[in-house]
Order: structure tokens, then sequence, then C-alpha cells
């Protein structure tokens, strides 16, 4: 079954602890992807304790921070609910401006992802990530975040761009290359003209649900705690 796109969607918010924002997930075999950005002078403030999309919490993937004030990570959760739900991001602490990208994908493996990989600079253009996928068909998707509000970024050859948003000094950018046919090292790279900025990036690789796979997993534990835990 190969993998497409669904939605993508993005909210963000300024001098709060919070962000909440919709997201619709339409098909089957889903798998949602949430980028989680943050800027704050303050390290501990920009921690991020926990996303939800249904009340249901989502695992992260990994975070990479940059000089001190900027901190970029990425979630999942395979098997979302269908129709209009809230993502919800919520910080250690205040943050200066945060900014949170969904995107839902069909036709995914109900597993975690195959791959990901982080990186972080502070010099000049590109943002750069590599990830190594391993199974055939399968998809990158990067959430990158630049130290400029006024810059615009730029995909790399090959890469589609999910969505693009600024607040307060981030502007953040996620994209996606896929169907990468044979397994292989994908450079997520996302440009910028002109001057040197602090730059952080997560990017992780999907793969493409077997025919006559399962559309409705089982829970996982960590979400079955989650549930538990509201009742």
């Amino acid at each position: 079954m190969a993998i497409a796109l669904d939605v993508s969607d993005t909210g963000n918010v300024a001098a709060a602890s919070s962000l909440t924002f919709s997201h619709t997930c339409t098909g089957s075999n889903l798998m949602l992807i949430v980028g989680a950005h943050a800027e704050d002078a303050t390290t501990a403030d920009r921690v991020v304790n926990s996303v939800t999309y249904a009340a249901v919490g989502m695992t992260k993937i990994d975070e990479q921070s940059v000089n001190g004030t900027n901190t970029s990570s990425q979630w999942y959760l395979f098997g979302p609910a269908t129709g209009a739900n809230n993502v919800v991001i919520t910080w250690a602490g205040t943050v200066a401006a945060g900014i949170g990208v969904a995107t839902s994908l069909t036709g995914v493996a109900q597993q975690a992802p195959e791959a990901f990989a982080k990186n972080s600079g502070t010099g000049s253009s590109p943002i750069t990530v590599t990830v190594t996928t391993v199974t055939v068909d399968a998809w990158v998707v990067d959430s990158a975040q630049i130290a400029d509000h006024q810059k615009t970024l730029t995909p790399g050859a090959g890469q589609i761009q999910l969505s693009q948003l600024s607040d307060g000094n981030l502007r953040v950018i996620a994209t996606y290359e896929g169907p990468v046919a044979t397994p292989a090292a994908t450079v997520m790279s996302n440009s910028w003209v002109n001057n040197n900025r602090d730059w952080a990036t997560v990017a992780a690789a999907y793969a493409e649900a077997a025919a006559g796979g399962s559309t409705q997993p089982p829970r996982s534990m960590h979400q079955f705690r989650l549930r538990r835990g509201n009742i």
C-alpha cells in the first residue's frame, strides 16, 4: 500500500506554555507526525512535556536544540482517531514563541519510524539532516526551524513543502520526500538567502503498510495508560 499525504496543519502561540490547534485525519493506515518548535532564552522552558492528539499521548522521536534559545522535536502517533481533533503541545514553561506542525499520512506501516536523525548549526545556509531509509518506497518527513522569522526557507530538490510559518523570531518549515524507491541516505535540506543563522531540525523515515495490512492496529501500552488514567 503506497503512502500518501492526508493533510498538514499548523498552529502558533506567543508567551504561552501550551499550543492547541485542530487537525483532521482521514483514511486508513494513518500516521500522525507533529513537529514542536520553541524559542525562549530559558532552556528548561523549551522542554516539551507532552504532545497529544484527541487526548492520546504521542511518542517523541527526538529533539534538537541550538545556541540556548531554540528547540525542535518531532513526535508520532500511529492509528490516530479520524475526524477533527485537537493537537496540544505543552511546554515545561512559558515560551516566547511556539509553533506546531501536524501532518497525517495514509498507507503507513503501523509502527515506529524506521529511522531518524537530527542536526543543528549556527552558520550559513542550508539546514541539512540525513536519514537512511530501510525499506522500499519509504517517506522521509522533516521539521526544521531557523532563528529569523524574516527568512523564507526553500526545500531542497525532491522535497515537497508541507507548511511554513513564523512567530516571534522563529520560522518553521516541514517537508517530505517520498517515495524513496531504494533504501538510501536521504538528505533533507532547507535553504535561505544571506546571513548566518541558528537552526535545528529533526527528520524521520516511515515505512509503507503491507498490502492487506491492518487499518486499525491495537493501541500501544503507552496510549492505553493515558486513556486509563483519564477514567
